[in-house]
């Protein structure tokens, strides 16, 4: 991640895996059961499957902030009023629709990548492959069509 935090998928014996977020040395684990993401250059909120989980987690300290949603929001700028995540996309992304070797469909929409966002450093990170058009993905070239490429 831009944060130098890193997800990683880990294997689970109930479940056939799970996302966790790994603090910057990549060796301590921070949140587990990672469900999505909203994150800027210093700044991941979690949401999680595990509640107690579930936050904002900041690179700086590698630890999590302890404050309330809104609160948590406000502090580390990933609040969009009326449309979710203010980072490095406008939606809350799931940590598998950010693997390197990603695909369409299974990448987050174009659309929600935050190019016009100068408080974001990491400019290489908007090169990562996205899905075109519209999210999700509706007519002749949605996937589950026969017509789909």
């Amino acid at each position: 991640m831009p944060s130098g935090m890193v997800l990683e998928r880990e294997f689970n014996w109930t479940l056939s895996g799970r996302w966790d977020l790994f603090a910057t040395d990549g060796r301590t684990r921070l949140a587990r059961d990672i469900e999505f993401v909203c994150f800027n250059d210093r700044y991941v909120y979690v949401q999680a499957r595990e509640r107690d989980s579930e936050g904002l987690y900041d690179a700086e300290t590698n630890s999590r902030v302890q404050a309330e949603y809104s609160e948590a929001m406000d502090i580390s700028g990933l609040d969009k009023p009326g449309e979710g995540c203010d980072g490095y996309y406008t939606g809350w992304v799931g940590p598998g629709l950010m693997l390197d070797e990603g695909r369409y469909p299974f990448v987050p929409p174009c659309a929600w990548r935050n190019i016009g966002d100068d408080r974001l450093k990491d400019r290489g990170w908007f090169e990562r492959p996205c899905a075109p058009g519209p999210w999700p993905p509706v007519g002749p070239q949605a996937p589950g069509r026969p017509d789909y490429q």
